[in-house]
């Protein structure tokens, strides 16, 4: 059984409990609690596809 450890609380959090994030190409891993009280706001943009990548990403103003 895989245990990770929460970046916030350092506590044990098993792995079906956890919420992974990647952060600078390193695993990050969260317990749910840590979770609701800092990041809860935190919504991942979707990943662009392949045939998209090469094209430039408009910002709106």
């Amino acid at each position: 059984m895989t245990i990770y450890t929460c970046h916030d609380c350092l506590g044990p959090v098993p792995a079906g409990e956890a919420l992974l994030r990647s952060i600078s190409f390193h695993q990050v891993a969260y317990c749910r609690d840590c979770w609701e009280q800092e990041h809860h706001g935190v919504v991942p943009a979707p990943r662009r596809s392949p045939e998209d990548a090469w094209r430039p990403v408009s910002v709106e103003a």
